[in-house]
């Protein structure tokens, strides 16, 4: 449970998805990327997302670099059936408990030294303080994943779609313009000369 509950972090951290939609995934949400070079199919995978209670409500369709991480998934769970779900109790054959995730984040963060465990004796669930003070849950991956997309410069209604999410709140939480940042993308298919001297004047306007 501790090594599927790792790769669910990283499959989160490769798609976006929102925590719900992860856990609801079933290996008959897995489809071939056929539109692409078969060595490529190696690493690229499409995902059906499962329908999540958010305010779309509905299905969406993401390419993803998943493909090893599945394949490891395979190699150690017991339930691999079309109708299984991916991240399965290896004791019931159900859904994951709310408990096991959070148990496993809680060990996750504390492993990698981000946070340190806190003695809580009314609770059944693993309690942690985070050192940061900030705070991290599954969702936090979603996050990462807008975030680190947008910096490497995928386009940002690429984004929204791939995260069934609008332009205008990726707009107005992740998205933070840098015009000294951007010339690689403004400059795609530009054929511009440059200036014939020196630019030291700058300064000295």
């Amino acid at each position: 449970h501790r090594e599927l509950a790792y790769l669910a972090m990283r499959v989160a951290m490769d798609t976006g998805m929102r925590p719900g939609s992860l856990r609801k995934l079933k290996w008959r949400d897995i489809s071939e990327n056929t539109a692409i070079p078969k060595e490529e199919r190696k690493i690229w995978i499409n995902i059906n997302v499962p329908a999540e209670k958010t305010k779309t409500g509905r299905s969406y369709r993401v390419a993803a670099p998943i493909a090893k991480f599945l394949e490891r998934i395979r190699a150690i769970t017991k339930y691999k059936n079309s109708d299984d779900y991916i991240f399965t109790n290896q004791d019931s054959g159900k859904q994951i408990s709310e408990r096991i995730w959070q148990d496993s984040l809680a060990d996750l963060l504390v492993e990698a030294r981000l946070a340190d465990w806190r003695e809580d004796a009314n609770s059944q669930t693993k309690k942690v303080v985070i050192h940061s003070g900030k705070t991290i849950t599954w969702y936090s991956f979603r996050h990462t994943y807008i975030t680190m997309r947008l910096s490497a410069g995928v386009p940002l209604p690429t984004v929204a779609a791939n995260t069934d999410t609008s332009m205008k709140y990726i707009q107005d939480h992740y998205f933070h313009y840098r015009a000294d940042e951007s010339t690689g993308i403004l400059g795609k298919g530009r054929k511009v000369s440059p200036a014939d001297e020196s630019l030291r004047w700058i300064g000295s306007c």
